[in-house]
């Protein structure tokens, strides 16, 4: 596995074309984009902008969704670029007019001319109204229609409001149903709305901060667009999109979405790409859209398939033969309802993003992840990924061909666990995961898994701190190793049957997912609970064609604590759990990471951190996770080439850039 972790990119602006000026309050409704006669809206400049031109965004508030006309070329991207130093927000909300009623509500109307339609047209017959769009049918989502009401003293602080039947909005009584039980009722002091059954108005009661002190909220907005940033062309290529703040996007979620009759529902994030290729996205805070805040893969369906294409706009325009590529660094992805990232067969570099706070709508399911792909293909480096809810933090389904997840740190994000990987023998050269951090919430009972595996193979997983996982509690399956249900450290646990094609080794297979191929060697694995096995590897299977879906798995050299690990003994099965080594009481972790923007690490090893025989030179041994060369004569456990017994070191869980 050889992969480049050195980035370049051009903050500046595109040479060669023209700059295409914006500004918000010294705008016109009547500019040409000149400096001295500037458009009062993005979207005037992104229906002229052609390749090598540049839209210079000063200060302000734009409500609006800004969809490309055209794309650019590698030499001559188009890009969209906050001016240095300016606060540039796009939102996909609106302010309306709040009329007190009679019994401590507010209400508001929807006229038509507050929406526009998904494809972009002028057609009135289309508008989208996002609090007629009923949440997709079948998820556990806790919200009734794409749309959301934003309440805060400012701003910047907003929060949202939960929508509600209308009949329970003057007390904000959400009601609470109970299988077999008469249905119950609780008061959320957090505010409430409804809308009528036409969604021509809406009817709301503010939170009770505000109730109590006879006050409205100085800032209310009203999302009424699906997207914030993306083109209606599919496919556009070479866009780069820098140093923008969105919000408020009124977005579908995504359960089945490559079937194509669930084209309605394939992935759409607040800032999306629209299967394009070859953009950048960088220095971005892209935040609050009901669902997702970005999507930068193919969006949905799949290659070959027939209509309708995979276009939520309903335009049925079919998937371009040149997608990915795509370089998104240095953003910051937080507070959005269900998934920070979703990337359907994405491929690029993800890098030095932040990815916190999401998934507050619980909307469940496979889908339902801090950020999930499909099919990835490239690096991902020096990721934060911090307090998501209710999802696994890093989901990588359907394939992970030469991808390297190096110097990511993943941390108190519930008990659902650390990084799962689904359904793919790995390609040809599969995935290297090293130099991270993965640190969960401990506990007895359920406290999720370090490393999780579906119908996953070909993996190494090397030099990473795994730390504060408990899995279930064993003692109530009989005991380890009689009925495990999940390790703490890394499960690979789930074989279902699935068809993961042909083996990249060309062996006789039926082409059913195995569990084939791991290596984990180097690692720091400090389980939550003595309880679960620190590792567990799934007993014997066979395909149809009689061969082993459970073999050749390595796990030597690491320093573990927990259960006994839990594995087929059959020797013909090629599989290896040797020279791991229990520390003792005197190696100590410290994580301050719940609450801060800033989490940090302190760990102090004992003499274990010198005594593996780990392997110097293998996979993931050039840097560690500070960046720092690794000594190719001397290897050192975990994801810091640095650590001595008995020498306490710090460090940040921001990972730096190189």
């Amino acid at each position: 596995l050889v992969f480049m972790l050195t980035i370049s990119y051009c903050s500046c602006l595109a040479h060669g074309g023209r700059v295409w000026y914006v500004n918000a309050t010294g705008g016109h409704s009547d500019g040409d984009g000149s400096i001295n006669k500037p458009f009062n809206n993005i979207s005037s400049a992104a229906a002229l902008a052609q390749a090598g031109d540049t839209v210079l965004v000063s200060e302000g508030v734009y409500r609006e969704r800004v969809a490309p006309e055209n794309g650019g070329t590698a030499e001559n991207p188009i890009v969209y670029k906050a001016t240095p130093g300016h606060v540039v927000v796009i939102k996909a909300s609106e302010v309306l007019q709040w009329t007190p009623q009679h019994d401590g509500t507010y209400k508001a109307m929807l006229p038509p001319s507050l929406f526009d339609t998904l494809d972009g047209s002028n057609n009135s017959s289309h508008l989208y109204n996002p609090f007629r769009d009923g949440i997709q049918p079948g998820s556990s989502c806790q919200c009734m229609t794409t749309g959301q009401i934003f309440v805060g003293d400012d701003w910047i602080n907003t929060n949202p409001m939960r929508q509600l039947p209308i009949d329970n909005v003057t007390n904000c009584m959400i009601p609470y149903r109970r299988n077999g039980h008469p249905t119950k009722y609780f008061h959320t002091s957090d505010g409430c709305f409804a809308t009528d059954p036409n969604a021509t108005y809406l009817l709301a009661r503010w939170p009770d901060s505000y109730v109590n002190a006879s006050k409205v909220p100085p800032v209310i907005e009203v999302t009424v667009r699906s997207r914030v940033f993306a083109p209606h062309k599919r496919g556009l290529q070479y866009i780069t999109v820098e140093g923008f703040i969105m919000e408020h996007a009124a977005n579908q979620w995504i359960n089945n979405f490559w079937f194509p009759q669930n084209y309605h529902y394939t992935q759409s994030g607040a800032l999306g790409t629209r299967s394009g290729y070859g953009w950048v996205i960088k220095n971005n805070t892209i935040r609050k859209a009901q669902t997702i805040g970005l999507d930068f893969g193919t969006e949905g369906g799949y290659r070959g398939q027939p209509k309708p294409y995979p276009d939520n706009e309903g335009t049925n325009q079919p998937t371009p033969n040149m997608t990915g590529n795509h370089l998104v660094i240095n953003n910051i992805f937080e507070r959005n309802g269900a998934s920070g990232v979703q990337g359907y067969v994405a491929t690029g570099n993800f890098s030095y993003n932040i990815l916190r706070d999401n998934g507050w709508i619980a909307c469940g399911g496979a889908e339902e992840a801090g950020m999930k792909t499909h099919a990835f293909t490239g690096n991902m480096v020096g990721n934060l990924v911090h307090r998501n809810q209710n999802a696994i933090p890093l989901y990588f389904d359907s394939g992970y061909n030469n991808m390297r997840l190096s110097r990511n740190v993943i941390v108190h994000n519930g008990v659902t666990g650390g990084i799962a990987f689904e359904m793919s023998w790995g390609g040809d050269k599969g995935a290297l995961v090293d130099n991270n951090i993965i640190l969960g919430q401990s506990g007895n009972g359920y406290g999720g898994t370090g490393i999780g595996s579906q119908d996953a193979s070909g993996i190494t997983l090397v030099h990473n701190l795994i730390m504060n996982f408990s899995g279930v509690n064993m003692e109530s399956y009989g005991g380890v190793g009689q009925n495990p249900k999940q390790a703490s450290g890394i499960d690979l646990h789930g074989l279902t049957g699935r068809n993961c094609g042909q083996r990249p080794d060309g062996s006789k297979s039926s082409g059913v997912c195995g569990l084939a191929n791991w290596m984990i060697e180097g690692n720091i694995i400090m389980s939550g609970t003595n309880h679960t096995p620190w590792l567990h590897i799934h007993p014997e299977k066979h395909g149809s064609q009689g061969e082993e879906l459970v073999e050749n798995d390595t796990a030597i050299n690491n320093i573990v604590t927990g259960g006994m690990a839990d594995f087929p003994t059959d020797p013909t099965l090629k599989i290896k759990v040797s020279q791991n080594i229990n520390p003792t009481m005197a190696f100590n972790i410290e994580v301050d990471a719940a609450a801060s923007d800033s989490p940090v690490l302190k760990i102090t090893p004992d003499s274990s951190i010198t005594s593996s025989a780990c392997n110097a030179k293998g996979p993931g041994t050039d840097v560690d996770y500070t960046g720092q060369s690794r000594n190719p004569s001397k290897c050192v456990s975990g994801p810091l080439a640095s650590l001595e017994p008995g020498k306490t070191t710090t460090v940040s869980l921001v990972p730096q850039q190189l």
